[in-house]
């Protein structure tokens, strides 16, 4: 849980902890979620972490520590549980990352105030 990302190289330490698993094993990890809305704009990059994952940058880097993502919920945290198996190591999509720039562009103090209000009434457009 939350160890990855201050970690200077997770795709090795995914790959010794996968070489530990037993054949039908299972490796739980937990990071932040850098593709979400929830986080506050000023505390989004943490000076401790070294690495920031969206749910496809850490299949991808399970997929180049030999593991296979078997399940991922995305929310402020990723979870995502990894097994042993035949895996390719795509790429995130060009795409997705000018997406995340665009994001990180558009956020604001402001923006993730009412964002956290909770629902009142009329507030449809929100």
């Amino acid at each position: 849980f939350h160890v990855l990302e201050h970690l200077p190289d997770p795709v090795e330490t995914l790959r010794r902890l996968g070489e530990a698993l037993r054949p039908d094993g299972k490796l739980f990890v937990e990071v932040p979620n850098l593709d979400t809305d929830e986080a506050h704009p000023g505390r989004r990059f943490h000076a401790a972490h070294l690495t920031h994952f969206t749910a496809a940058a850490l299949k991808y880097a399970g997929a180049k520590a030999g593991l296979v993502m078997l399940e991922c919920e995305a929310g402020r945290n990723l979870w995502a549980v990894f097994g042993r198996g035949r895996v390719s190591a795509e790429l995130p999509a060009t795409e997705a990352v000018a997406e995340l720039v665009a994001r990180e562009e558009r956020r604001t103090m402001a923006r993730h105030l009412w964002r956290s209000l909770p629902a009142l009434p009329g507030r449809w457009w929100g």
